[in-house]
């Protein structure tokens, strides 16, 4: 995905882009199924509200749920992460797995269609969250 010259100027004055049709409806459902299951886990990566089992905020699903392993190296995702590269000034968290997208490995981008078909994707904490990130969480905390 290319941005044209009036998307990148509009990133420059507001900040963001918005693709309203990036996804397909099914492609959304897919996504969308998996947030219980997500929110459901007793992980360090669900912040819970306090006083209440609600979730506010799910860090990390990418390194352990199936659907969201794949949109990461997705070639329409690309761009979000390139622009983030550029912008990002998020520094709150100080351990190496939370350094918000600023680990920028080569991307090798997975086909448009695969939320919808199987594609081999590493799921690193699939089995539970490495104790070195645990002792990050923390020191942050």
């Amino acid at each position: 995905m290319r941005l044209s010259e009036q998307q990148v100027e509009r990133f420059e004055r507001e900040g963001y882009l918005f693709f309203p049709d990036l996804f397909t409806r099914t492609e959304i459902k897919i996504l969308a199924d998996e947030v219980p299951n997500l929110y459901a886990q007793r992980r360090p990566e669900n912040v819970r509200e306090k006083g209440s089992d609600a979730v506010r905020t799910n860090f990390a699903a990418h390194m352990y749920s199936y659907p969201f392993a794949k949109l990461s190296p997705w070639n329409r995702v690309s761009v979000y992460l390139s622009l983030c590269a550029v912008s990002n000034h998020i520094r709150r968290f100080k351990r190496p797995g939370y350094i918000a997208h600023r680990d920028f490995a080569p991307l090798q981008c997975l086909p448009d269609d695969c939320l919808l078909k199987h594609y081999d994707v590493p799921l690193p904490w699939r089995d539970g969250t490495p104790q070195e990130e645990l002792q990050g969480a923390l020191k942050a905390a």
